[in-house]
């Protein structure tokens, strides 16, 4: 089961609001007996009552691209993820650009910024300044998203050229 996620900014902390059903707490556990939750999980006539909804503090990231990744929506391991491909794609350049002329790509369609946004296969981002960091980030998350929240569209995630940068994205991450 999909439980939707609510990202919520409270004086700059960010958090993860997850949305259980009473089906989803343990034994029918009331919800306010979880760590950040608030809610019911069951009315006193056993029927279903209102959701749980649990708070998860998101660590606030110093790094540049652990931070736009974070903020693009990006969560947990796969955040880790995310920025080893985005260092394996373009090593932390902003302004990385690939005409990919090997693929016969028209000018001005290759592969932008920090995930290398490929405009060839992606023209919905034309319009998008690809080159910033934060609106790079958001388009390689709506890439991730459309792909059923995988990788697989980037070459260094299927390659595997992105784990020789796991190290070093796991200490952005966690800066």
């Amino acid at each position: 089961m999909t439980l939707p996620l609510i990202i919520i900014g409270i004086l700059g902390v960010v958090a993860v609001a997850a949305v259980l059903p009473s089906s989803a707490s343990a034994q029918n556990a009331s919800c306010n007996q979880t760590p950040n939750c608030f809610g019911t999980s069951d009315n006193p006539d056993g029927t279903e009552g209102t959701p749980c909804v649990c708070i998860v503090p998101v660590q606030a990231h110093n790094d540049p691209i652990a931070l736009v990744a974070a903020n693009a929506g990006f969560t947990f391991d796969d955040l880790t993820v995310a920025v080893a491909v985005a260092l394996a794609e373009s090593s932390g350049d902003s302004q990385a650009y690939n005409p990919e002329t090997a693929a016969d790509t028209p000018a001005g369609r290759g592969s932008f910024g920090l995930w290398q946004i490929y405009r060839k296969a992606h023209p919905e981002f034309d319009s998008w300044d690809l080159m910033q960091p934060q609106q790079n980030a958001n388009a390689a998350f709506q890439v991730y998203s459309d792909a059923g929240f995988k990788f697989t569209p980037w070459s260094t995630f299927n390659s595997g050229a992105y784990i020789s940068r796991m190290s070093e994205a796991e200490q952005r991450v966690n800066a």
